[in-house]
């Protein structure tokens, strides 16, 4: 019965989306970030849905008067930079065919990201697809949430299987990342009782993340915390928030979560075979990056690499612990060289950056206050990720990419309305002095003309 409403709801969708090639990135994220046709049991569980759904997407917007033009901003101009180095990367080297599988599914995403870029350019817009997102990522939240508190925390929670989070590490900072979304979306809601759901919805997604079991995903929740209370404007209320929450999560974890816990500050030489493993791939990646200036490419850490660059130094590289990097940063160095490694960090600066001057702006125009809280927000969800994306492999993941594109879209937004009002500007594009110039008349009055009256 799953199998025939989800196939029922895309295929409806199919279209719709010729029609409106919006409705149809709304879809597209729905089969990506929830893969509901994974949730059933016949014959549309292993059906191509992304792809069909995309593909319908990308020919609808292709074909329709939406406007094909990339925004130009600082965060795009980067972005590019860095997609165009990865493409370099990835010819410079003899690809096998798992690199041009992996080539394959990051232009893709980097393809929808830019797409999201052109497309997104209204509020309303903005609004639609990040409900789309956190309701998708939400039902994992919540669903693991209470799975956590029924079981009294035994048991690991996984995310969405086959999907680009379903580790339970994965899991955990997806949700990490999403949780701030949600509470930008809880600050435009008006109903009481729709601001206490979204409540409940992050208060499971935070036991979802406890249920993870992930210790980078404890690290990057803390970091979260400390961010948002020096952030917030209500320190008191929100340092009682953070503290009830971590002191009752901690307490209600059985016994092997904190066993667990406790081997964060071990030496990974002696105790966690796992981080073992993760250190030597991460001496592989700057030896990598340190003889090849494009890097090793999409397929660089392979058994026949860890012996390919050993350095016979067994102190601290051995090439027979054979593991993956598990990190965000050293994937980049090791993939695309120190350069691929700078370019990706600065995409990240620039969309801080953004985010910051859109906080500025909401604190000084009221009608733009939304923006400064979806500014803010995004800042959190970017802390999660480059704190818990050092003891993960996800420098590619859909999520941030889709965040990148939405502060691309608040700055599209952003320029729109502040072009109602005359001689505004976007902070990358103010002049000095514009705003306190005086508007100056369209046309000369006439000789004798007084203002007001009549001849």
């Amino acid at each position: 019965m799953r199998d025939l409403i989800v196939a029922a709801l895309i295929l409806g969708s199919l279209p719709v989306i010729l029609i409106r090639p919006f409705f149809g990135l709304l879809v597209w994220c729905w089969i990506s970030y929830m893969l509901p046709h994974k949730l059933g049991y016949g014959f549309a569980v292993n059906k191509p849905w992304a792809m069909i759904v995309g593909s319908t997407f990308l020919v609808s917007f292709l074909f329709s008067k939406e406007s094909k033009r990339l925004p130009v901003q600082p965060v795009t101009v980067g972005l590019l930079i860095f997609i165009l180095w990865m493409v370099v990367c990835h010819f410079v080297h003899p690809n096998t065919p798992d690199a041009w599988a992996q080539f394959d599914k990051v232009m893709k995403i980097q393809l929808i990201t830019l797409v999201i870029m052109m497309l997104v350019n209204t509020r309303e817009r903005l609004t639609w697809m990040l409900w789309v997102v956190v309701g998708s990522i939400g039902f994992y939240g919540v669903k693991g949430g209470i799975f956590t508190i029924v079981g009294g925390g035994q048991n690991l929670v996984w995310g969405p299987p086959t999907g680009f989070y379903e580790g339970n590490n994965e899991l955990a900072l997806t949700l990490l990342m999403t949780i701030p979304l949600m509470r930008f979306l809880q600050l435009q809601l008006k109903q009481a009782w729709q601001r206490h759901a979204m409540s409940f919805a992050m208060l499971m997604s935070a036991a979802a993340v406890f249920g993870s079991f992930s210790r980078g995903a404890l690290l990057a929740a803390a970091a979260m915390g400390v961010f948002l209370w020096l952030k917030s404007r209500k320190k008191l209320a929100l340092g009682i928030v953070i503290a009830c929450v971590g002191i009752v999560g901690v307490a209600l974890m059985p016994q092997k979560w904190h066993d667990r816990m406790a081997t964060i500050g071990d030496n990974p030489e002696e105790t966690d075979a796992s981080a073992r493993g993760r250190i030597n791939a991460w001496w592989l990646a700057y030896f990598v990056a340190s003889k090849e200036p494009f890097g090793g490419g999409f397929d660089t850490f392979t058994q026949e690499n860890f012996y390919k660059y050993d350095t016979g130094d067994r102190s601290r590289f051995d090439p027979a612990v054979f593991f993956d990097v598990h990190s965000i940063y050293f994937q980049m160095l090791g993939e695309h060289g120190f350069i691929g490694l700078g370019l990706f960090l600065m995409v990240a600066w620039l969309a801080w950056r953004a985010c910051a001057e859109a906080m500025r702006l909401g604190r000084r125009r009221e009608e733009l206050r939304w923006v400064g809280d979806l500014g803010g927000m995004l800042q959190v969800s970017f802390i999660a990720y480059a704190v818990g994306g050092l003891f993960l492999g996800m420098g590619y993941f859909d999520l941030y990419y889709h965040l990148i594109a939405t502060v691309v879209a608040m700055g599209v937004i952003v320029k729109t309305e502040l072009a109602k009002a005359p001689g505004a500007s976007l902070p990358w594009e103010k002049k000095p002095g514009v705003l306190d110039e005086p508007a100056k008349p369209r046309f000369a009055p006439m000789p004798g003309f007084t203002p007001g009256r009549r001849g």
